[in-house]
């Protein structure tokens, strides 16, 4: 799973996609969220706004690749 911020003026959304559609040629599992307010490190930073819900997706995804 892969998250992005499309104002992230580190690390441009774009890459994120590039990385998504490499992952999707190559017949991996993904899935991407774009978080529109989020801002670069979000990951790191309180959970408020749009990014506050990427751990509810993190482990929503986790639990769906490695249910027994």
């Amino acid at each position: 799973m892969k998250q992005t911020a499309p104002h992230d003026p580190i690390v441009p959304v774009q890459h994120a996609l590039k990385l998504l559609v490499a992952a999707q040629q190559r017949g991996l599992d993904v899935e991407a969220h774009v978080l529109p307010l989020a801002e670069h490190g979000f990951a790191l930073r309180a959970l408020a706004g749009t990014h506050g819900q990427w751990p509810a997706l993190a482990a929503r995804w986790l639990d769906a690749q490695f249910t027994l």
